[in-house]
């Protein structure tokens, strides 16, 4: 894609804004659902640190992955800004540094880009598993799609990191790798949000709504809209693909906002909900504290003048 320097500037330049947009409302979500996951979940259990016994579950320290890749793609991100703001100090071309490919910072961005796609679809894909009950024949489908999202994101990378030794190498070449990311991403989303709807048995209106508060549709719009730019040449194919990451994590953090506030939180809990006939998250935690009350309970001891005069009158009654 041919740029003139006006453009290469503009395009830049909102690349940083959305992004930066994208990653702030990102970083308020996911600070509000780890604080309902760790301190505020209604499957806690009494008694020890609420952070570490939240800490190892996959939605908790999948967060806080994700965090961490998405504030390195966005560190990246404002790293090229300024060495672009250098070059153009220096007056070397704008447009030549950003369709640098072999850049360092562009492979480490691109990484970042891979990772979050991954995190996000295999925590989707955990996400699947405890709403269909864990069943693993479910996950089928949308494990061999995140297979093959593997395979072509790694084809991706390859192909950045040879073009600094051969920078005769097309972009063109990895059209097939692009096309099975995109359609892996959409895969392994609709597959979800068809579950979700044999499971939850709600209206359609309902229905809409509830994926879009689960997060699988800002995904996949966003994989989508990144498909078309790539596919038509757009010049805003680069914020598409920048803004990736964040808009996986969004997703994410909507469903982890949602499990926070009390639903699906751990595949245990669901699943005696659904065979007990739906226990609330109210009715479980009133069992959990009528039990602890209950362990903790001790009778009164007896007072000992009552006690003393029952003993004399069973002695006076044997004689």
């Amino acid at each position: 894609m041919s740029y003139s320097e006006g453009e290469a500037l503009a395009v830049a330049f909102a690349t940083a804004g959305v992004e930066g947009l994208l990653n702030g409302i990102f970083f308020v979500l996911c600070t509000i659902a780890l604080y309902l996951l760790i301190y505020r979940s209604p499957d806690r259990r009494p008694g020890g640190s609420s952070f570490s016994r939240n800490l190892p579950r996959p939605v908790v320290w999948g967060s806080i992955l994700l965090l961490f890749i998405i504030m390195g793609h966005w560190s990246c991100t404002m790293a090229r800004v300024v060495q672009m703001g250098k070059a153009i100090g220096e007056g070397l071309s704008v447009v030549h540094y950003l369709s640098w490919t072999a850049d360092g910072l562009a492979i480490a961005k691109l990484s970042f880009l891979m990772l979050a796609g991954l995190v996000s679809d295999a925590l989707m894909m955990w996400r699947l598993w405890v709403v269909s009950d864990r069943n693993r024949y479910i996950l089928v489908p949308p494990t061999l799609a995140w297979l093959a999202l593997l395979g072509a994101m790694m084809r991706v990378c390859a192909y950045y990191v040879q073009s600094r030794a051969d920078q005769s190498l097309e972009l063109s070449e990895l059209s097939g790798a692009i096309l099975a990311i995109g359609y892996s991403t959409i895969l392994i989303r609709a597959r979800s949000v068809f579950t979700n709807q044999d499971k939850l048995k709600v209206p359609t209106s309902q229905f809409l709504l509830i994926i879009i508060v689960e997060g699988a549709v800002v995904w996949s719009a966003w994989t989508l809209f990144t498909f078309v730019t790539y596919q038509t040449n757009s010049a805003l194919m680069p914020l598409a693909f920048d803004g990736c990451p964040a808009a996986a994590g969004i997703a994410f953090m909507l469903i982890n906002v949602r499990v926070g506030l009390g639903r699906d939180t751990n595949p245990t809990t669901l699943n005696i909900r659904r065979r007990s006939g739906g226990i609330t998250s109210s009715d479980r935690i009133t069992a959990q504290l009528d039990s602890t009350e209950l362990s903790n309970l001790t009778l009164p001891k007896p007072d000992r003048a009552f006690v003393k005069e029952k003993r004399v009158g069973a002695t006076s009654g044997s004689r």
